[in-house]
């Protein structure tokens, strides 16, 4: 978890800054159901939900344990209705016990932390098994089918991807990439503990796309990983079904399919040293991992956003500091300025567009009617960079191609807004989570 909090810090604006009046608190905007103190979150960390209940894993105090204590680190247990916090488990006296993603199956929660372990729990936090692994776990587990048996799959930042049988804990595969020189279960664990505390590794990163690409009846994993390749996985026996390598690219969206199931698409974008901006890029690429064509979408403004949104109608969103790119299903592109209505700022640069917002946006999980907007999406600014104490996010209408409206959350955060009827009322709410460490839900209803 080390570079996340080396990215945010690089993200922040440089040299003396007046402060800017917020947007409107949070609040003001949408009416406040419950909050509750569940640690910091990252781009990675996801929600799950029983009928009553919802699961979060955390980092903790810090998103950098470098004292190798943090005791609200691991994952937490909350009341949908009320926001009461009703279990605190997975973190332990010593290590970094920083969890981001999780998966539920079958009563048990499955999920990998920052000590290189895998663990596997019952609903009340009860240890069934647990096991160590070759580096940090940076995102949700995944889960497999494999000839009748179900397993899970997770991936380290030093290059490992296994699959363990669900039941038992068992390894069912293992892969190593090329050169991979970690920890594995015949090596000496005291050492290898030793020498990944001093050493910051990102092989695998976010989560993969799914799809049963050699169409053997399993779930095969295709991951992006942060030394510019696309690795497609066997989920039954591991084994590599092809790689692509990258051309130049430092950050991108995310994987997705289009037309159902004939063609990736990855998002990506890199700085141009001539023109001294970047540029995006859409990556159109074939099920058996053939490049098909690259189209640029033009200026980022430096860097786009951390992921992508698939929508009700089969678009894909992606965002840059300024815009918003919506492809539809045939794959014609509009863009959204987002600089409309917005307050520019005097920032010290001569080859950026002063504005307020925040590099790397984040993307909201779903299309949602905001008053009398019908076909809105949530963006997540990680702050404002008129007032770097706050985030805030943008209501963006997709039928009125604008943003309608912008409000402030107390602290900055990297946590995508998730939208979700999450106390079960019948009414969509807003699950936001701050680096102030609290868990807010708010009523998804305009105030006036």
């Amino acid at each position: 978890m080390r570079n996340t909090a080396i990215l945010l810090a690089a993200m922040l604006p440089f040299g003396h800054q007046s402060p800017m009046a917020t947007y409107p608190d949070v609040g003001e905007v949408l009416p406040l159901r419950w909050k509750v103190q569940t640690g910091q979150t990252t781009f990675r960390s996801n929600v799950v939900f029983t009928p009553d209940r919802l699961y979060i894993g955390s980092n903790g105090n810090d998103l950098m344990d470098m004292d190798v204590y943090d005791p609200k680190s691991g994952v937490y247990a909350v009341d949908r209705r009320s926001g009461r916090k009703l279990a605190h488990f997975g973190g332990e006296v010593l290590g970094d016990m920083d969890v981001n993603g999780l998966v539920i199956h079958d009563g048990r929660i499955y999920f990998g932390n920052d000590n290189e372990e895998f663990i596997c729990t019952d609903l009340g936090g009860r240890m069934i098994w647990r096991r160590p692994v070759s580096g940090d776990v940076e995102h949700e587990p995944t889960l497999l089918n494999i000839n009748g048996r179900k397993a899970v799959a997770y991936a380290t930042e030093s290059g490992e991807v296994s699959a363990l049988d669900a039941l038992t804990g068992k390894t069912v595969w293992s892969y190593y990439l090329e050169g991979f020189n970690g920890w594995k279960p015949t090596n000496n664990r005291a050492v290898f503990k030793v020498k990944s505390f001093f050493r910051n590794t990102t092989s695998f990163y976010t989560k993969p796309m799914l799809h049963d690409i050699n169409r053997d009846g399993v779930t095969d994993l295709i991951y992006v990983t942060y030394s510019r390749e696309i690795l497609a996985l066997s989920g039954r026996s591991g084994k590599i079904l092809w790689t692509l390598d990258l051309p130049t690219s430092h950050h991108f969206g995310g994987l997705r399919k289009v037309n159902g199931k004939t063609m990736l698409m990855l998002s990506k974008y890199h700085w141009d040293r001539q023109l001294e901006q970047s540029i995006v890029h859409e990556m159109s690429i074939g099920m058996n991992g053939k490049l098909i064509k690259m189209d640029s979408l033009g200026n980022m403004k430096h860097g786009g956003s951390l992921n992508t949104l698939e929508t009700d109608q089969g678009e894909h969103i992606i965002a840059s500091r300024v815009s918003l790119f919506v492809m539809d299903k045939n794959g014609k592109t509009r863009e959204i300025d987002r600089m409309k209505g917005s307050e520019l700022i005097k920032d010290g640069y001569t080859y950026d567009t002063p504005t307020r917002n925040g590099y790397q946006p984040l993307l909201g999980n779903r299309v949602f009617r905001y008053g009398k907007h019908p076909r809105c999406v949530a963006l997540l600014n990680q702050f404002d960079n008129g007032n770097s104490g706050h985030a805030f996010v943008e209501i963006i209408s997709l039928s009125e191609d604008s943003v309608v409206k912008r409000f402030t959350l107390p602290s900055p955060s990297e946590f995508p807004p998730l939208i979700e009827d999450v106390d079960r009322d019948g009414q969509l709410d807003m699950l936001l989570s701050c680096n102030n460490g609290w868990l807010y839900c708010h009523r998804l209803k305009p105030r006036n």
